[in-house]
């Protein structure tokens, strides 16, 4: 896969969609900054870590909101 879609670009490797692929792999790459943004996140020992409350990205806050 990296040798098909990834251009290395500084230290941010961009990723090219071809005419003939998926329209999901197109929205992906198009949308490749934000998602090698997210892409991880470190939380140390894990200890810590509360899935439901922390905020896993910034502008939707935590999960226990989207809970029913």
């Amino acid at each position: 896969m990296r040798s098909k879609y990834v251009r290395t670009n500084a230290n941010i490797p961009q990723i090219q969609a071809k005419q003939i692929d998926s329209p999901l792999w197109k929205a992906i790459c198009k949308e490749w900054f934000h998602v090698i943004k997210g892409i991880s996140w470190s939380i140390g020992n894990g200890e810590n870590v509360k899935f439901w409350q922390d905020e896993w990205l910034d502008e939707f806050g935590s999960l226990v909101r989207y809970m029913a």
